[in-house]
């Protein structure tokens, strides 16, 4: 796989280059150069085999053989080479969901930032993009911005655009995508690219951050600070992702789009549209949806639910897929109390929940990270 900038910079740049170097040299975001279809034979294999078998054949493709087959399916965790840094925003993810990255220990250090999501985002850039850092260490990072995040979300869309071609033509396919940095959507359209799904539709569904529905309805892109929600992984006010959809459908390097004002490129309108939706409906999705069909879903998956919703109005016909992203116990409460009942906690996460919570708190500067990557006067452990 050779990578391009999204900032248009010389050279490209190879799948491991990319991995570890998190964005391009330039500050760019790195894109697929090409992305050429899955061929006939891979296509023809997929319906009779298992959602693993489908994804090795998924990451074989987009890869090109650059990753030998056995290291594509190995696990991660505990790993002696490598030291895992977990960033969330203090006190804005939900205790079930702390409890999960903070009770794990060994090679992973929980890292609690004093903001928002979007100051997390932030300090991942300045980190790759600190010289002094990136010569002691080899930084990469698991989050939306590289390109190593971004591969192996294509394969449930594929998975799932395979469970459903006997009985749904690709024109009729949707996916309704939550979206706040838009990592997932824009693995989808890679997916939809690259993997055969070439009639698909996407969905962008956010919550009231609602920037890049407001572009895809022609009235221009502009960032602005973070609005907080209950679908607070999805407050994100400057998606970066986006830059890499807009390159992808021919938006040309960073400075040349998305404007300021005017409509949406038409290659990307014909394939996505948006929608964004507030606290007050995402909360009645989840009532309404536990009223009519005893089924409990979580306020981000709730928001996809009703983008889907919204499109199947505009477009009869059409089926459906939403991309759930949390366990409704994650967000006890919230969900409880609008669905009057007491949801039970999952074996794994009820696991973790009387472990020890080590996280280590900083604030939104650089200089609080480089103490925790590089034991400069790092800060002491807390507990929660």
């Amino acid at each position: 796989m050779q990578l391009i900038s999204t900032r248009g910079g010389p050279g490209t740049w190879s799948f491991r280059d990319a991995l570890f170097l998190g964005q391009a040299p330039d500050g760019g975001l790195f894109v697929p150069a090409t992305l050429p279809p899955l061929p006939d034979p891979d296509r023809t294999a997929l319906p009779n085999l298992t959602f693993p078998e489908r994804a090795f054949i998924a990451a074989r493709h987009l890869l090109g053989g650059e990753i030998e087959h056995d290291v594509l399916r190995t696990a991660f965790h505990g790993l002696a080479s490598i030291r895992v840094v977990v960033l969330y925003p203090l006190g804005k993810v939900s205790p079930r969901q702390e409890a999960q990255f903070s009770t794990l220990g060994g090679n992973v250090t929980a890292v609690a930032v004093r903001g928002a999501f979007a100051d997390c985002q932030q300090l991942v850039h300045q980190a790759f993009a600190d010289p002094d850092l990136n010569t002691r260490l080899s930084l990469t990072s698991a989050n939306s911005i590289n390109i190593g995040r971004l591969l192996p979300q294509t394969f449930y869309y594929l998975h799932a655009w395979t469970e459903l071609a006997p009985t749904a033509p690709d024109s009729k396919l949707v996916f309704s995508v939550p979206s706040g940095n838009f990592g997932n959507l824009t693995a989808g359209l890679i997916a939809r690219r690259a993997l055969g799904m070439s009639l698909a539709r996407f969905v962008a569904a956010t919550n009231e951050n609602s920037v890049v529905p407001e572009y895809l309805a022609g009235r221009g892109f502009r960032p602005r600070p973070s609005v907080a929600t209950i679908s607070s992984a999805m407050d994100v006010g400057d998606p970066s992702n986006f830059r890499r959809i807009v390159h992808m459908f021919g938006g040309g390097g960073e400075g040349s789009g998305p404007g300021t004002d005017g409509p949406a490129a038409d290659p990307l309108g014909g394939v996505l549209t948006g929608s964004f939706w507030t606290d007050g409906q995402t909360r009645a999705c989840i009532r309404d949806l536990w009223r009519r069909r005893g089924i409990v879903v979580d306020p981000h998956t709730a928001v996809g639910l009703l983008g889907l919703r919204d499109e199947q109005r505009r477009r009869p016909g059409a089926h459906g897929v939403v991309l759930a992203t949390a366990h409704p116990a994650k967000f006890a409460g919230t969900v409880e109390p609008l669905i009057g009942a007491e949801l039970p906690i999952p074996p794994g996460i009820a696991k973790v929940m009387n472990r020890p919570r080590r996280s280590i708190v900083i604030g939104p500067e650089l200089e609080g990270l480089r103490g925790v990557l590089v034991g400069e006067d790092p800060p002491s452990f807390s507990i929660f």
